[in-house]
């Protein structure tokens, strides 16, 4: 039975390629989870080309209404499976307005999109989806990247951890899904993108450089430590690097389930920094991505 206090798992759906991947790892997590899950189409009357049209100019909207609900209809009965409730909606208007929105109403439990869309200008347009419900939705988002639709068999749960409350939501939400698949969480704190002076108001040629790597690495494994006495069954790896952020982050979640980050750090300096990461693994992540928001935001 389902959680009637948690709301569903929401699937934003366009008709791409991409979009029924994101679909189908929405149904095999909603059903894990034991929550239903509502696949949302949002259509405009000048979209985007989709399969079988020839340009949007000689789309008259009623038939993409009707092309968009078959597409709906279409990709539900493939997800159906017993012990799975599926619904759908189909609603004119903008996606990135609409399912922040929806998710808020609904209480979500997840957002998932797909990371592209059809053709060179949806890519632009569901990346500009994607990157808009990392920054305003309260769901925690998932972008579905990679080639599978379903959880990689066996990988862990990569989280990047910061010290920030958004990381810390980040690491609530990955201990959360490695205990929920039986699998462990890797832990990646990664600085060199961020100035020196964002730690310490010391000048530059007055840091130990070495103490202050070793500061912030036993910070970080204190802070894991607590969330492993809270998942005791949980393994934990951690993996401290002088490395850009994005980069070390990609290279430890090419055998991943998922990859988690918060949008961004702590004060406008950290901000700038961790949005840009997020944005890059939105690009770039090598399995689906996960992206919370601080609650108080």
């Amino acid at each position: 039975m389902s959680d009637s206090t948690r709301g569903p798992v929401i699937a934003g759906f366009d008709g791409s390629p991409r979009a029924r991947q994101a679909t189908r790892w929405a149904a095999t997590e909603a059903r894990h989870r034991q929550q239903p899950l509502l696949i949302v189409h949002c259509f405009q009357w000048a979209p985007p080309i989709m399969d079988g049209w020839t340009g949007a100019s000689t789309a008259d909207g009623e038939q993409i209404r009707a092309h968009s609900a078959e597409q709906l209809r279409e990709v539900a009965e493939s997800c159906a499976v017993p012990g799975l409730d599926v619904e759908t909606h189909l609603v004119e208007g903008q996606a990135k307005s609409l399912l922040p929105a929806l998710g808020e109403e609904l209480a979500a439990e997840l957002l998932v999109v797909g990371a592209t869309g059809l053709g060179a200008l949806p890519r632009a347009l569901l990346g500009s989806t994607a990157a808009h419900l990392v920054r305003t939705a309260r769901p925690p988002v998932i972008v579905v990247r990679g080639d599978d639709a379903a959880p990689a068999s066996g990988g862990p749960v990569v989280v990047g951890v910061d010290g920030s409350p958004t990381s810390d939501r980040a690491l609530d939400f990955a201990f959360d899904c490695a205990a929920r698949w039986n699998t462990s969480v890797h832990a990646v704190h990664a600085w060199n993108e961020l100035p020196l002076g964002t730690f310490t108001p010391m000048p530059a040629g007055e840091v130990d450089l070495d103490r202050g790597e070793a500061v912030r690495e036993q910070a970080v494994r204190e802070l894991l430590d607590g969330w492993a006495v809270r998942y005791p069954e949980v393994r934990v790896d951690f993996t401290a690097a002088d490395d850009r952020p994005a980069h070390a982050l990609i290279e430890v979640a090419r055998p991943a389930k998922l990859l988690v980050v918060g949008s961004h750090g702590r004060g406008p300096v950290r901000r700038a920094f961790l949005g840009s990461v997020s944005h890059a693994l939105l690009h770039h992540a090598p399995c689906p991505l996960a992206v919370l928001r601080h609650t108080d935001e």
